[in-house]
């Protein structure tokens, strides 16, 4: 079985240089998520894909239909792992700095952030269990930087081989194959 992991395109939102209070950060999120995304080929290594997931999120959906011709299945287990302001304050931050901070709050399953490392981790079992019901030779993810990283780790727990990026990059192709 092959499975492909594709980050979506590059989101065509502002990069934010100057330090952000809670609510400035919150609404960096917010920003990102509208943004438009900058379409790009995409190489699929010539693999015929059988089947595609999809996040629900836009910019994932905007990539999966730029680059999959077949039915796209959309689904909540591969939307990204939200950050949300850790506290609340009018102190200023640099972005790197909030990023850092709600990664954190996430590893250790603090009360600011809509999802815990342990519900990440469910959901990579979920999807796991999805695509290991599904029939599919060759199935192409569409997904988000940090969930393909932490899902690609699950993949890896299940015998598949490949290779991700620390950060994956934009509208490229992560392969994993299991024998």
């Amino acid at each position: 079985m092959k499975i492909g992991l594709i980050r979506h395109f590059k989101v065509d939102a502002p990069f934010y240089n100057k330090p952000l209070n809670s609510i400035e950060f919150a609404n960096s999120q917010l920003v990102y998520h509208k943004s438009p995304v900058i379409t790009q080929p995409v190489n699929l290594n010539g693999i015929g894909w059988k089947k595609c997931y999809c996040s629900t999120i836009q910019r994932a959906k905007r990539t999966a239909d730029n680059i999959y011709n077949g039915e796209i299945i959309y689904t909540e287990k591969l939307v990204e792992v939200e950050l949300s302001p850790v506290f609340d304050t009018s102190k200023k931050l640099p972005f790197n700095i909030w990023v850092i901070l709600g990664r954190l709050a996430w590893l250790f399953g603090h009360h600011s952030q809509i999802e815990s490392k342990t519900d990440t981790i469910k959901r990579c079992k979920d999807l796991m269990n999805l695509l290991n019901a599904d029939e599919a030779e060759s199935i192409l993810i569409v997904s988000h930087g940090f969930f393909m990283h932490e899902f690609a780790k699950h993949l890896k727990k299940n015998g598949f081989k490949g290779k991700i990026d620390y950060a994956p990059l934009n509208a490229t192709l992560y392969l994993f194959e299991r024998k």
